[in-house]
């Protein structure tokens, strides 16, 4: 794929992600069955973050259901994550 960050500057996050929705067999505080490892709507999964990124930073990770942190590499950004 292909994306165009020019537009993205600091402090934006473009966001491409995958989750199953499968793993989660509880109805969410989203009142579907909505799960990511940031347990955003009460439930917590495993998730992959194919790219985090703007015009500045670019990044990737790989979290189980319950290491929220994940396991990421990339470049830029220069905080801390």
């Amino acid at each position: 794929y292909s994306v165009n960050l020019a537009g993205a500057g600091c402090g934006c996050n473009a966001a491409l992600y995958l989750t199953s929705m499968q793993q989660n067999p509880h109805k969410s505080e989203c009142s579907d069955y909505y799960c990511d490892a940031n347990n955003v709507c009460g439930e917590s999964c495993a998730e992959i973050d194919i790219m985090e990124a703007n015009q500045f930073a670019f990044h990737s990770t790989l979290h189980s259901a319950f290491d929220h942190g994940g396991k990421g590499a990339g470049f830029g950004g220069g905080g801390p994550g």
